[in-house]
């Protein structure tokens, strides 16, 4: 069974929740930016899985993929496979406080 794993990182150490992302950025919805200040009020390197994040909404399995989805994009989250000898283990998500840029 595939398992995802969820790490917090931050570039700023005193910020726990950011603004900016809530007020401004129009991109995601309503559901993202609160996912995101979820997953930003944990301590920086923080790991949690994504069972326990879904059974702290009622919004349910599907709508807490969509987004992480729309986090994805963001770039707020970056995501990485977790292999065994070509079997697909598991994905491991990193949240930021800033959205990063693909390289």
């Amino acid at each position: 069974m595939e398992e995802s794993l969820v790490q917090i990182k931050r570039k700023r150490i005193n910020c726990i929740i950011p603004i900016w992302p809530l007020q401004e950025e129009r991109e995601i919805s309503l559901a993202a930016k609160g996912l995101l200040c979820l997953l930003l009020s944990f301590p920086d390197g923080w790991e949690i899985r994504m069972n326990d994040i879904i059974s702290r909404s009622s919004n349910g399995r599907d709508s807490t993929r969509n987004a992480i989805k729309e986090l994805l994009k963001a770039g707020y989250m970056e995501r990485s496979y977790i292999r065994d000898r070509g079997m697909l283990l598991g994905s491991r998500y990193i949240v930021y406080d800033e959205p990063i840029r693909p390289p």
